[in-house]
Formats: structure tokens, sequence, C-alpha cells
């Protein structure tokens, strides 16, 4: 099933698309125009894959906001509650944190 092991797949279909990506760029830029090149880009702006990538951004730039409030020894719960991480996330981050 897709939702046993989510990050998985996720990261496989991610990496699937950014080779399709890759190609996909590298036969526009060959063989379109600037107009074409830009219709290109706001097409994948309104995209799934964009929309991905943004979703990512967000995830990286809360985990990275999570382990600044850990370093500050804020409670895991007003953490989650702030930067919209699963408290399991923030205790994963904060056992790894204590080992290091």
């Amino acid at each position: 099933m897709v939702f046993l092991y989510p990050k998985r797949k996720i990261k496989v279909r991610k990496a699937r698309i950014m080779l399709w990506l890759a190609a996909v760029f590298a036969f526009a830029e060959k063989y379109l125009d600037k107009n074409g090149l830009k219709k290109l880009r706001e097409v994948l702006k309104m995209s799934e894959l964009a929309t991905m990538f943004i979703e990512d951004g967000k995830q990286e730039k809360g985990i990275e906001v999570a382990r600044d409030m850990l370093r500050e020894n804020m409670p895991v719960d007003m953490i989650a509650r702030f930067v919209r991480l699963d408290e399991s996330t923030i205790i994963r981050l904060k056992n790894e944190l204590d080992s290091d």
C-alpha cells in the first residue's frame, strides 16, 4: 500500500520526476524559443511538481526551525504547534540532537 512507506515512495517518485523534468528542459532549450520556454515554466509552476517542491521547502524549513527551538529547550508540544510538524518528528529530531 502507498501509505505504509510514504516517505520512501515519495523519494523514488521525486527522483523519477526530476529525471523526466531534466529531459524535458534539455529538449525545450534546444527546440523552443524564449516564449515557448516561458510558457513551459508557467505550466510547470502550476503543476503538482511545483507544489511538491514548495511543500518540501516548507517541511525542510520547519525541521530547521524545530531544531533551533529544541536547542533553546522549548517543549515538544509547543514546537509541533508552531512549526506544524507532528510530535513524533520533533521527538526524532530531539533524539538526533541529543545523540550528537
